[in-house]
């Protein structure tokens, strides 16, 4: 290995392991995550017809122009993924009917474009400040169980916090093991 450029480290192989041990033969197959990033391949339908949502914004522009009211399907923080490049959708800039917000500019716009968003995106959810339980937009019962972790992220202050379900209640709403200390 050597370095190219004074002051630049050369990429160093990355190497995972994964062992399993078992007292009979082992099948089936499993998924290997890092980091939370999900697959951005949920086509985002158009609200209206139920067709796949087309999209453009020009390059260095941060309005997505849309044919529908995507605010219904997406929440603020959201990640998507339009013509390549993926951004956040604004916690605080206006999002119309026909417009939505991004964080950042988008590098090379896109015209007629289909937008997606990570596969492994929840809901939405409030979360209180000292509390254990978050309140859903919608039942997740049949996508996550007790004991799995999930990311919350906190769009207002730009944090993510990961967490570990306890239980679910009657209503579909997530215990956590242990108070969220977010805000």
């Amino acid at each position: 290995v050597s370095t190219v450029t004074q002051g630049s480290a050369a990429a160093v192989p990355e190497v995972v392991e994964i062992k399993t041990t078992a007292l009979t033969a082992l099948s089936g197959s499993f998924d290997l995550a890092f980091d939370y990033s999900g697959d951005f391949s949920m086509l985002i339908a158009d609200t209206a017809y139920e067709l796949p949502e087309r999209v453009s914004v020009s390059a260095g522009w941060t309005t997505v122009t849309t044919t529908s009211d995507l605010s219904t399907v997406l929440e603020r923080g959201d990640f998507v993924k339009i013509g390549g490049e993926i951004h956040t959708i604004s916690s605080d800039a206006t999002w119309t009917a026909t417009s939505m917000p991004l964080t950042t500019y988008h590098e090379s716009g896109c015209t007629n474009c289909y937008i997606y968003r990570a596969d492994n995106a929840l809901t939405t959810a409030s979360a209180t400040e000292s509390s254990a339980t978050l309140d859903l937009n919608e039942d997740v019962t049949a996508l996550v169980a007790s004991g799995e972790d999930v990311l919350i992220y906190d769009i207002v202050n730009d944090e993510a916090t990961e967490m570990t379900i306890s239980a679910f209640d009657t209503n579909g709403d997530i215990t956590l093991s242990e108070a969220y200390s977010g805000t």
